[in-house]
C-alpha cells in the first residue's frame, strides 16, 4: 500500500512541474510571436527607418491586415524604455 501512496505523491509532484514549464513555455512562445510580428512589419514598412521596401502593391495589399500590429508595434516602442533589457530579461531563462 506504501509503494503505490509514493507512486501517486512522485505522480503529482510530476504534474505540478509539468504545468509549469507549460506556463514557462507557451510565456517564450508569445514573447517570440510577438517580435516575429515587429520584424514583419518592420520589413514590410521598413522604410520609415532606410530599409528597402518590398514592391509596393505587395505592402499596399497587406496593409489593411497589418493595422493592429503596427498600432501594438508603435504603443510597445511608445512605452518601452530600454527594449535591450527587455529582451535580456525576457532570455534570461533560456
Amino acid at each position: 500500500m506504501d509503494f503505490f501512496k509514493i507512486i501517486s505523491e512522485f505522480k503529482k509532484i510530476f504534474k505540478c512541474i509539468n504545468e509549469a514549464n507549460k506556463h514557462f513555455v507557451v510565456e517564450k512562445i508569445e514573447f517570440e510571436l510577438q517580435e516575429m510580428q515587429n520584424v514583419f512589419t518592420l520589413l514590410l514598412f521598413g522604410a520609415f527607418i532606410g530599409i528597402p521596401l518590398p514592391p509596393s502593391f505587395i505592402a499596399l495589399e497587406l496593409f489593411p491586415y497589418m493595422e493592429e500590429e503596427i498600432f501594438s508595434m508603435l504603443i510597445s516602442t511608445h512605452n518601452t524604455k530600454d527594449m535591450l533589457a527587455i529582451l535580456a530579461g525576457k532570455l534570461d531563462g533560456f
